[in-house]
């Protein structure tokens, strides 16, 4: 999903959402309760593309061994001890 496209979601739901509340409003609905359902509504409309893009990059074939090794070996013998200070007994 390109930013263009996501903005462009973002606004067509705004206006959707705002066309909602204002009938509400016609209707003679409360104010407070009109303002917190289009809290509610708007941002779950304005989330769900991240969320759908997020559930695609999952890594299902993760090795948490594997990802531990790696991290030994590219990191931790890499490199010297930060806290030089402390003396193992």
């Amino acid at each position: 999903m390109t930013n263009q496209y996501y903005e462009e979601w973002c606004e067509e739901a705004r206006r959707k959402e705002l066309a909602l509340c204002l009938q509400k409003f016609n209707n003679g609905s409360d104010v407070n309760s009109v303002l917190e359902l289009l809290t509610h509504r708007l941002c779950a409309k304005l989330q769900w593309p991240l969320y759908d893009m997020v559930k695609k990059e999952i890594v299902k074939d993760y090795n948490p061994d594997a990802s531990l090794e790696w991290y030994k070996e590219n990191y931790i013998k890499r490199f010297n001890r930060v806290s030089d200070h402390i003396i193992d007994k």
